[in-house]
């Protein structure tokens, strides 16, 4: 089975010095090294609990979200006239 690694919230935005990836506020920083994290909590970049996860449990199937409707811009059979026919007849 695979190891969870717990998530924290980024409360400050930071550069992380061990791999100089980037961190804005309200992402997630992968919690591998837990005096890494410590680190980082004391310095308030980090939120002090994990985020919750809400990963499906084996043989779960994760909820299909709902189809988002968009008006629509044109209908797909409706021809317009391009700009180089206007003046031919």
């Amino acid at each position: 089975m695979a190891k969870t690694v717990e998530m924290y919230e980024v409360l400050k935005v930071f550069r992380d010095k061990e791999t100089q990836k980037r961190y804005i506020v309200g992402a997630s920083y992968p919690g591998k090294d837990p005096e890494r994290i410590t680190e980082l909590q004391e310095a308030g970049y980090l939120a002090a609990e994990p985020q919750a996860q809400d990963a499906p449990k084996s043989g779960e199937k994760k909820e299909k979200e709902p189809d988002v409707q968009t008006p629509d811009k044109g209908k797909a059979d409706e021809v317009t006239p391009d700009a180089d026919d206007a003046g031919k007849s």
